[in-house]
């Protein structure tokens, strides 16, 4: 199953989380912002426990509470934790 957190609007970010291990990150700051949003994601998933799996972000330049929240919603829903 897919579970999907956040959209595709400015100043936010779409995370989809799957089963698999993987991680995708794209967006549209990617050369002023990418290896901080990156870093953020990976930090996200390190403290939820959540590093083996198969995670997408498109970022529509979401500040970082914003990215840091959406992955989390899409963590637990992905885990039931709704």
């Amino acid at each position: 199953m897919v579970f999907k957190a956040g959209n595709q609007k400015n100043s936010d970010c779409e995370v989809i989380v799957k089963k698999g291990r993987k991680l995708a990150v794209n967006s549209k700051v990617q050369k002023l912002y990418g290896k901080s949003i990156e870093k953020t994601v990976k930090d996200t998933l390190k403290e939820l426990n959540a590093e083996n799996l198969n995670v997408e972000v498109n970022d529509f330049g979401a500040l970082d509470f914003v990215l840091r929240a959406r992955i989390e919603a899409a963590v637990r829903m992905y885990r039931g934790e709704r």
